[in-house]
């Protein structure tokens, strides 16, 4: 599809770009939250919304960055106390990240932001405006949920 609609296939991008700038920062919208972490180190935080634990390596893969750049974004997080090091029960040897007290409060926080500001959005539409749009996230997230396994299949 690339080659053959170029123009197409750009135009479609650029508009899923601005779709996506614009939605990242109505949900998450960084300087309501009022802590001292920047968008990729929130991300990362947010990762632990649904594991305990993780290697350094899968936390990596999970947000698409190196493990260096993981250990930076990392020490960061532990220097607030959001994270710790840990070690796997089963094998002393694997160093974990683990979600602290505080960490757990933060994502609370941040998540009770989001939903204040998608209460205070859509709180001005109609139910059948709500639904499109509740239908319209869901079905993107079932196609990039898809689009992703079909990458990860293919080792990209």
């Amino acid at each position: 599809m690339r080659g053959e609609h170029n123009g197409k296939f750009d135009a479609a991008i650029e508009k899923i770009v601005r779709a996506y700038d614009v939605m990242s920062k109505t949900i998450n919208p960084v300087p309501m939250l009022k802590i001292d972490l920047t968008p990729a180190q929130i991300k990362v935080l947010m990762s632990f919304d649904t594991s305990v634990s993780y290697t350094m390596t899968d936390l990596g893969r999970a947000n698409r960055v190196t493990v260096s750049t993981m250990t930076s974004m990392v020490d960061r997080l532990v220097s607030f106390d959001l994270v710790g090091r840990c070690y796997d029960e089963h094998d002393r040897r694997k160093v974990l990240v683990c979600l602290t007290d505080k960490g757990r409060e933060t994502i609370a926080h941040i998540m009770n932001v989001r939903r204040r500001e998608l209460e205070r959005f859509l709180g001005g539409l109609r139910a059948p405006e709500i639904a499109e749009f509740v239908d319209s996230i869901e079905k993107t997230a079932h196609f990039l949920t898809k689009a992703k396994k079909g990458m990860q299949v293919q080792g990209r």
